[in-house]
Formats: C-alpha cells, sequence, structure tokens
C-alpha cells in the first residue's frame, strides 16, 4: 500500500477524516501482484463512489428519506467495512513473505504486541478494552484466514510472488495505520452495536459493499465476515 494515504468525503454524514483510502496508481504503471493492486484500486474507487452517490439529489433524497438513525447507522457500518477491508488487504503481503521465508501462519507474539499498542490508545476513543480486545482479534482471525487459503492455493502449484526484501515491515505499518483509524471507526459504531436491528444494518452494509462498492473474491468476502463477526452484539443477518 503506497505510504501517504490520503483522507476523501463523508459517507452518510460522516467527517471527512472517517474514511481513509490510498492515491491509485498510474494505469500503465506495471504491477506484477495482479492480487493485490487491483484490491487496493478497488477500495480507493469505492469509498469514492460512496461520496459520489451520496452528494448527488438521489443519494441525498434516499438518505433523507430513510430513518435519521438507520442511514446514520449504515454509514458508520460502511465506514468500518471499508477500513477492515483496507487492513485485510495487506494479508497476501504477510502471506507472501511467510511463505518465501517459510514461517508460520500464527504469529501470536506479534499479535499480542500489536494489540497492546493498539490497547494503549483505546482510552482516548472512549471505547470499551472488551470490544476492542475482540474486534481486534478477530482481525487476527481474518488476516490469518486469508492467508491460510492463499498458501493452500499456492501449495497446490500456484506459486506466490516473491516479496522485496522490505515488504512485510511495509505492510505491518499499513496494518497499524489502518488499525488506528479502526478505533475512530469503532467508536462511532460502539453506540449502535447493542441495538436490536444492528445484525441487520450490518448485513445490508455488507451486502451493498461486496456488490455495489467493490467486487471481493471468496476468500476475501469470508475473511471480511469473520473479521465483523462481533461488532453487533447480535452477530450478522437476521430480518428486517
Amino acid at each position: 500500500m503506497a505510504r501517504g494515504a490520503r483522507r476523501i468525503g463523508a459517507v452518510n454524514g460522516l467527517s471527512r477524516d472517517s474514511i481513509k483510502t490510498t492515491p491509485t496508481p498510474p494505469r500503465d504503471a506495471p504491477s506484477k501482484r495482479s492480487g493485490t493492486a487491483p484490491l487496493r484500486r478497488r477500495h480507493a474507487t469505492a469509498a469514492l463512489v460512496a461520496c459520489a452517490y451520496l452528494t448527488t439529489p438521489l443519494g441525498i433524497g434516499k438518505a433523507l428519506a430513510a430513518p435519521r438513525d438507520s442511514a446514520l447507522s449504515e454509514g458508520a457500518l460502511l465506514n468500518l467495512i471499508s477500513l477492515a477491508s483496507e487492513r485485510l488487504s495487506n494479508a497476501r503481503t504477510v502471506a507472501e513473505w511467510k511463505w518465501a521465508h517459510k514461517q508460520q501462519i500464527d504469529d501470536p507474539t506479534q499479535d499480542a504486541n500489536g494489540l497492546d499498542d493498539l490497547l494503549k490508545l483505546v482510552p482516548r476513543f472512549g471505547i470499551d478494552p472488551a470490544f476492542a480486545t475482540t474486534f481486534f482479534h478477530d482481525q487476527f482471525a481474518a488476516s490469518q484466514q486469508v492467508q491460510t487459503a492463499l498458501l493452500a492455493q499456492w501449495k497446490k502449484g500456484s506459486p506466490a510472488d516473491t516479496p522485496a526484501p522490505s515488504a512485510l515491515e511495509s505492510a505491518r505499518s499499513d496494518i497499524y495505520r489502518t488499525s488506528q483509524s479502526l478505533l475512530s471507526a469503532l467508536a462511532r459504531t460502539q453506540p449502535i452495536r447493542s441495538q436490536a436491528d444492528c445484525p441487520v444494518i450490518l448485513s445490508h452494509a455488507l451486502v451493498r459493499w461486496n456488490t455495489q462498492m467493490t467486487s471481493p473474491d471468496a476468500i476475501e468476502q469470508s475473511a471480511l465476515e469473520r473479521a465483523l463477526e462481533h461488532v453487533c452484539i447480535g452477530g450478522i443477518g437476521g430480518t428486517a
């Protein structure tokens, strides 16, 4: 992921600082990592589409027509989904590095250190530490799910790209920066998670993300659901 990520406009009334995206590389720039670069471009495009849509008369009309709490809740959850998906986009780089260096997928020491650093920031956001701990354990599990699926593919004969020497350090820096942004997003969703309709709103937002804003593959979709498993107290899904 390119350094110097820029922030763009809002989704459903959220502040401009709520969604982070990365600059899209030039069309003619070569990309050896065909699976990763398009995914990151989709993140940028999806966020831009969401912002552009909500500033049109149709988008504004739909937001105004929806119940205010429901519209704001979906916007906050879409922002969280976007950031969780962006965090997952680094899993391929991490997997490639571990494959090249014959490292295990599970890295409890790295996860524990990363979680400790993030939990030190939790008080300033007013987030329940237990909720934050559960949420980031879900992010670790989702990333490992992607890595495990990729390694299984590569073992069958689809070789991984050879990562640059600094690839792991760069990916982990991006993961940490995105995780910090996720803390802000969690603060916005914390009042929502106990609502009875939270699982339904989250499910609708996830479908919207997967079908209207991005086009993730089966591995990405499954991992993203795992990452969001405990956002709502009632899980994901249900009926309106």
